[in-house]
């Protein structure tokens, strides 16, 4: 086959739809894209719906966390419609990981990017998706076109070509075959009509055995066979190939043939002019004339022997043979040979022309050629038509499933079907010869090798199984068939073989074996005798017991007859349950048998008959049990009967029997003590008078099934004691049965079980309270959990835009606006992921009690005007009127300002946040009944759901946590606003109507007693910032940090010696002596902590007393401790504020 087609190049105008909630992202990716591709960009899933409704563009890149409906959502119904459920989507998330990823691939995504990525990423992400998808649509058209040329072919080819099924009678015989599928030539030839859907007898009536004999031998061989032979029914003659199906029920076979009925009878014709001599004889003189010619010429050419002994023979042969014939008679007098063998053509007659096989002997004395003819015309004609019927036959096999290849005398193979060449992804010039072992499975070319070997020397056909490379690299069971070729007169010609995939059948039947494995293991493990029989009363399967029985192993049982394997007597016995459960009726039935040893054994044995889904009987199941020990204990039960007296007496337990209808007819002394009762008063009272009431029905259904069944009674009852004291007791009872099953006696007995009904009590209280405990554990986790998700998502997001523009600012292409828009959004986003950090570090120090209160007195009007101010121009852009009421006389409170402007802004974050375009805020600020400061934000946003409002402050507590969030957060500023409100001794509860009705918050906080309300903010002058000639020693491993914090204080006038190690920090210090430090905590090797002790260690002229700020990542109360405990006298966190870093500098100097 040619190979693939290459791939054309991508469409230069590649059309993708974006989806993206988040602008910055939207504007960067478009960016990047736009360059290579036309992008189109949208806010959300349902406008994505529309465009692609519109148009569906190349590809789809969907953000997964969008509003409404997320991009999983989306993904799912694009894929649901068949318009749209081959278009390529990519899915953008922040969530990592491996679960996450494929969680996506899952839903039917091509691909999922992780954010943040780089441009490149995104861009070879892109191109190789679009290419997938190109070459998908490439092979679904490619697939039509060869459906199509192999219908093409089936409905043209000039042989008859069929698929049939065997049928069989019940005894499994071949009976006949039904045509199942047929081209136009198979009517053609064998002159039938109507064919499919019909039987071979149906079609004709007197049709010979040997059809069906001929094909069941290749079903239940498996190798293809070739013949000629005569339909003497149809009265033609028919050259045919059959070969069998990949069918799993070995029914289905194909035939190839083509009708021979006229080569048949020129062979016929032929041999009866032999017999009589009528042979084509001339003689020729060197003069090119004709001496003499037989009559035969004239029944042959129509010309008379004197017409043709009249004109120089060259007239009679054809113009493009009479070179090679002149040649031909030439050599034969030039070279004295004695005879020569040629072809020509004569013309006839009537102006055509005929072929002629020659024999001459030339007589060079004489001048002379003897020569003799014979007609092959008709033989050409079927030459002619065996070459043509190759092609076909290649044809033929190209489109055939199965895969075919050929070889010659030197076992080399020359010929490999297109159904090979597609299996092992080769070419044919890749497998000719011995190419085609490179494939071989290395475990099987020994065996496959000495097979094939084997087989050709002899001449034989051959069967063999081997694993051969597929085309993806695995290696794939392959059944093999090999059959050799003769030609007409038995010379031997090679091999033509057909292979079938049956990698799937391998791994079944190994799945068989292994399940037979287990099922062996299984009932070899069950005290009893298994077989399984059938319906021939043949044994097909055989436990391990059976084979002990008989003494015969699994495989001298397996196949053989009832009859063969037991006693004739034996046998005779059991056949009537044999008949009956071949009827279709389960059997259970005794029997008493001799056994090797010569004991007699009681046997009891139930056939189960196995019944297919046509409602026929394929065998049944033999479970035979040994009732000998059965036997024996129940002459033994007989002979102990009277002892039991003895023993119920004496044990513990109350004891009582009852007849076989359930009625108490004795007790020991024991159960008439504890009860206070007589037997006469059981016997015509019941056993109900003795039981708790609320237990008699539950203790008499379980009394009532275990009569009806026969089977053993336990019940847990309270049975009154004869103080009137009811304790908890296990009643428990077995029957006594004859030898025919029937339940004669019932033993019973009651045992105190009060001690273990208390402690089981106790420990059912311990269960619920430990359930409990992990119901909460799990809850918590869970919401542990859903927190988790959402901090992924909203401390990744701001990542990407930030990166993004980073990447395109250091490329130096964007115009002025373009960075200032750059520069703004970094910022944006950066200053969103330090105020998230900043609300981690607070709920880190509320969990860990560590959260401080710089408690002053505070103003708390000017606190609430100064939060005003920092939400006003966000409420602004969206239109939100702010209604401010403050009672400026309210008086002063005790508390740190910024905290407390930390609560109202985060209230009024909130209101902002939740409150559609144009609603109103109403801020309050007044005295309550109580006394107190009350402070109340109102909104007219979405409002808090009933079942929210009270998890509404805790921890990790969002109202939608799920990926179409419409809002983002952490769901943590509630959390810290309630700590902070209690820790300044006051109250916050939240109100809602529901949802969509607005919410309010109410804080209410102690003022202090006699205070006049004053202005109390602080308005302090920053010191001056100006570092002019001071000199500082930067330490940081990372580049970027350190180069950013000496351009900074390089800004600032500061002369600046940078480091980066601590080790090259101390090699620094013998150098000068800086007035400052400022070092990174985690550094390779030495960190900060190490760096500062070995300074500190130093003698006060060699800079151990320097004074030093700790720059670091690590932000925790405990991580400021450990840095002052090493010698340092600020601690400034990362991400750096220049202003607060410069400050820091300034307070040490």
């Amino acid at each position: 086959p040619s190979s693939s087609p290459a791939l054309a190049p991508l469409p230069t105008a590649a059309r993708i739809l974006l989806v993206d909630d988040n602008a910055d992202v939207l504007a960067y990716i478009k960016r990047l894209l736009s360059q290579q591709y036309v992008v189109e960009t949208v806010r959300d899933s349902q406008a994505a719906l529309a465009a692609i409704g519109q148009q569906p563009p190349d590809l789809i890149l969907s953000d997964v966390m969008m509003p409404e409906l997320d991009g999983f959502e989306l993904l799912l119904r694009l894929r649901a419609d068949p318009h749209t459920r081959e278009l390529p989507i990519i899915l953008l998330s922040a969530r990592a990981g491996d679960e996450a990823r494929l969680e996506g691939l899952a839903a039917g995504a091509d691909d999922y990017l992780t954010k943040p990525f780089s441009a490149r990423e995104l861009l070879a992400r892109v191109e190789a998706t679009l290419k997938l998808a190109q070459l998908r649509q490439q092979t679904k058209i490619a697939l039509q076109r060869s459906e199509h040329r192999y219908r093409t072919l089936f409905e043209s080819m000039d042989e008859g070509f069929g698929i049939c099924e065997m049928l069989f009678d019940d005894s499994g015989e071949p009976t006949d075959y039904r045509f199942l599928e047929i081209n136009p030539a198979f009517e053609t030839l064998s002159g039938m009509e109507q064919m499919v859907g019909k039987t071979a007898k149906e079609l004709v009536p007197n049709l010979e055995d040997f059809w069906v004999e001929t094909y069941s031998r290749v079903l239940a061989t498996g190798e293809p066979c070739q013949f000629e032979h005569e339909a003497a029914a149809l009265g033609r003659w028919f050259d045919v190939s059959a070969f069998a199906l990949d069918d799993p029920q070995r029914r289905k076979f194909a035939i190839l043939f083509t009708e021979i009925s006229d080569r048949r009878r020129a062979k016929r014709d032929r041999e009866r002019f032999l017999t009589v001599g009528a042979d084509l004889q001339v003689v020729s003189s060197s003069d090119g004339y004709f001496q003499w010619v037989s009559p035969t010429f004239e029944r042959i050419l129509g010309w008379v022997p004197a017409e043709m002994i009249a004109r120089p023979w060259l007239e009679f042969v054809h113009p493009d043979d009479i070179y090679k014939t002149v040649t031909e008679d030439i050599s034969l007098f030039a070279a004295h040979r004695e005879t020569l063998s040629f072809e020509n053509r004569y013309r006839h007659k009537d102006g055509s022309y005929r072929w002629f096989l020659w024999n001459a002997r030339s007589y060079p004395k004489e001048k002379l050629i003897y020569a003799a003819a014979i007609d092959i015309t008709e033989l050409k004609r079927t030459e002619f038509n065996l070459r043509e019927s190759e092609t076909r036959f290649r044809q033929m096999t190209d489109a055939a499933p199965m895969m075919v290849w050929i070889s010659g005398l030197d076992q080399r193979c020359t010929y490999f079907n297109q159904s090979w060449l597609a299996f092992t992804g080769r070419t044919t010039e890749q497998e000719i010869g011995d190419g085609w072992t490179e494939g071989i499975h290395p475990d099987d070319f020994q065996h496959c090798l000495s097979t094939y070997t084997n087989a050709f020397n002899a001449r034989t056909p051959f069967q063999m199984e081997y694993r051969l490379r597929y085309r993806d690299g695995t290696h794939r069971w392959i059944f093999d068939v090999g059959e050799p070729r003769f030609a007409a007169d038995g010379e031997f010609l090679g091999y033509i073989g057909s292979c079938f995939d049956v990698h799937d059948r391998k791994q079944a039947e190994e799945a068989l074996r292994q399940r037979e494995t287990e099922l062996r293991l299984v009932t070899n493990a069950v005290p009893a005798l298994i077989a399984f029989v059938d319906a021939e009363q043949r044994y097909r399967f055989n436990n391990q017991g059976y084979e002990d029985w008989f003494g015969q192993s699994a495989a001298d049982l397996y196949g053989r007859h009832i009859r063969d394997v037991m006693e004739e007597d034996s046998y005779e016995r059991i056949r009537p349950y044999i008949e009956q459960v071949l009827a279709g009726q389960q059997v259970t039935f005794e029997r008493s048998v001799e056994s090797k040893n010569g004991r007699i054994r009681y046997l009891t044995a139930t056939y189960v008959p196995r019944i297919n889904d046509r409602g026929e009987v394929e065998g049944f199941v033999a479970l035979i049990t040994d009732l000998s020990d059965r036997k024996q204990a129940e002459i033994a039960l007989s002979q102990s009967e009277e002892r039991y007296r003895y023993l119920a007496e004496s044990i513990p337990q109350l004891v009582w029997t009852a007849n076989n209808e359930g009625l108490i007819v004795d007790a020991n002394q024991r159960w008439l003590t504890f009860t206070g009762l007589t037997l006469d008063q059981v016997k015509t009272e019941g056993w109900q008078v003795a039981v708790y009431p609320d237990d008699v029905p539950d203790l008499a259904q379980n009394w009532a099934i275990a009569q009806q069944t026969g089977t053993n009674y336990q019940a847990e009852g309270r049975l009154r004691r004869a103080d009137g004291v009811y304790r908890w007791h296990l009643h428990q009872a077995v029957p006594m049965k004859d030898p025919q099953g029937q339940v004669i006696k019932w033993f019973g007995t009651a045992t105190d079980i009060e001690d273990q009904k208390q402690l089981e009590h106790q420990r059912s209280q311990l269960l619920q309270q430990e359930q409990a405990a992990r119901a909460a554990a799990e809850a918590a986790s869970r919401t542990k959990d859903e927190f988790l998700a959402v901090v992924s998502h909203e401390l990744r997001s701001p990542l990407n835009p930030i990166l993004g523009w980073a990447t395109l600012l250091q490329n130096g292409t964007l115009s002025e606006a373009k960075t200032k828009q750059a520069l703004a959004v970094i910022e944006r986003n950066a200053k969103l992921q330090t105020e998230l950090i900043d609300d981690l570090l607070d709920v880190s120090r509320m969990l860990r009690g560590k959260l401080e209160i710089n408690a002053t007195t505070v103003n708390l009007a000017a606190t609430i005007r100064a939060a005003i101010e920092t939400v006003r121009l966000a409420a602004e852009a969206k239109s939100i009127h702010l209604d401010v009421h403050l009672d400026d006389n309210i008086g002063l409170v005790s508390g740190d300002a910024t905290r407390l402007q930390q609560v109202v802004w985060n209230l009024l974050s909130n209101a902002v946040k939740f409150t559609p375009a144009k609603g109103q805020i109403v801020v309050r600020l007044a005295r309550n009944d109580d006394n107190q400061a009350e402070v109340t934000v109102t909104d007219t946003g979405k409002g808090i759901a009933p079942n929210f409002l009270p998890l509404i402050f805790d921890y990790f507590r969002q109202a939608d946590s799920a990926t179409t969030r419409q809002f983002g957060g952490l769901g943590l500023g509630l959390a810290i606003v309630r700590h902070l409100v209690e820790l300044h001794g006051g109250t916050i509860r939240a109100d809602s109507a529901g949802e969509g009705l607005g919410a309010t918050f109410t804080v209410t906080l102690p003022t202090l007693a006699n205070q006049p309300a004053t202005d109390m903010e602080a308005r302090i002058k920053a010191p001056a910032l100006n570092l002019r000639s001071t000199h500082v020693l930067v330490v940081d491993d990372d580049d970027d940090t350190r180069n950013f914090i000496v351009f900074l204080l390089e800004q600032a006038g500061a002369s600046v010696v940078s480091a980066t190690s601590a080790q090259a920090a101390l090699e620094a210090l013998k150098q000068s002596q800086p007035q400052v430090l400022i070092s990174d905590i985690g550094m390779p090797e030495m960190d900060g902590y190490m760096l500062m002790r070995q300074i500190r260690a130093l003698p006060t002229e060699e800079g151990g007393q320097i004074p030093a700020i700790a720059l670091t990542a690590y932000a925790r109360e405990s991580d400021q401790e450990q840095a002052l405990a090493a010698g340092f006298q600020r601690h400034v966190p990362k991400p750096v504020q220049p202003a607060a870093l410069i400050q820091a500098l300034v307070g040490l100097l």
